[in-house]
């Protein structure tokens, strides 16, 4: 009988945690194991009740309870953290959650809010020339026109009215983790700027199995702030007419990572219709275990 108590302990066990692995892409913490543990020094009954009230704790601190979560979107989850780690994404998270501005600028290399404000803000009215002195190179009239399409004074308007990205509410500083077959991104929005301009960054830059070299960290160009759609961009080099690398966020989610363009052919098909079909390349809002994750009613 007691072996029997036993076996049936390890059971509730085993079913607890493939039912949370196979619906719930988060580890499951340390002290549930300990207090796994703990349960043998009960006897059988005691330990039988402890397992299934145990069970509950982990379904009702999960994500499993929202099962109409398509399994494509949890398979993003999993992949993403997977690839990032566990340990990485929380850094990422608590630092645009805790960080001052200045520490958040200084990771990723940007420029200062003085030099900002007196080279684009003050004396780019009217002036490309200025913008482009910014970050450095010749200023022909085509780079000069490609620097025509940047926003220094962008809002993030669809952090504000998406009906996915204001909630559960709507932050003043949000993290994103976007993904599509070949790349992972993490995107850093600040957006409380006191005394300083709003701030787009980005934080990591991973490949699925390639050799190809990730960007680095830093801070990124607006050319487009819609209720709709945010695109955002590199910023050029010396030798480049124009950024190499542009990302466009669609208020359903949706994400598109285009290199070697144009602003004015990205900010053009960011109009298209076929923009708002569904596509599995997709961005999320993030927090401190994993992604935010949109429930389909």
């Amino acid at each position: 009988m007691l072996c029997s108590k036993k076996i049936t302990i390890i059971t509730l066990i085993s079913l607890i945690f493939n039912f949370t692995n196979v619906n719930h892409s988060y580890a499951v913490s340390g002290g549930i194991f300990n207090n796994i543990l703990k349960l043998f020094g009960k006897n059988s009954d005691e330990a039988i009740e402890a397992v299934i009230k145990q069970g509950d704790e982990v379904l009702s601190g999960s994500k499993v309870k929202n099962i109409e979560i398509p399994s494509e979107t949890l398979m993003h989850e999993r992949s993403i953290l997977n690839k990032v780690g566990v340990i990485r994404h929380q850094e990422y998270f608590k630092s645009i959650k805790k960080d001052s501005l200045t520490v958040i600028k200084l990771k990723h290399k940007a420029k200062s809010k003085k030099k900002i404000i007196k080279e684009i803000t003050e004396e780019t009215v009217g002036n490309v020339d200025n913008v482009y002195d910014l970050f450095g190179g010749s200023n022909s009239k085509e780079q000069q026109r490609s620097y025509s399409y940047i926003i220094i004074n962008w809002v993030g308007k669809i952090y504000r009215s998406s009906s996915y990205f204001n909630k559960p509410k709507y932050e003043d500083r949000t993290l994103l983790a976007c993904i599509n077959r070949e790349e992972i991104f993490y995107f850093s929005i600040v957006l409380d700027n006191k005394n300083d301009i709003n701030r787009a960054f980005l934080t990591d830059h991973l490949y699925f199995g390639s050799t190809k070299k990730p960007l680095n960290k830093q801070e990124l160009l607006i050319i487009k702030d819609e209720t709709f759609v945010k695109i955002m961009s590199v910023k050029p080099t010396k030798d480049k007419l124009h950024p190499s690398n542009y990302f466009t966020i669609f208020d359903n989610q949706n994400f598109i990572h285009n290199i070697n363009s144009k602003p004015e052919i990205i900010i053009k098909n960011s109009n298209l219709s076929s923009n708002y079909k569904i596509q599995k390349n997709k961005c999320y809002k993030v927090d401190i275990d994993g992604l935010i994750l949109e429930k389909h009613d």
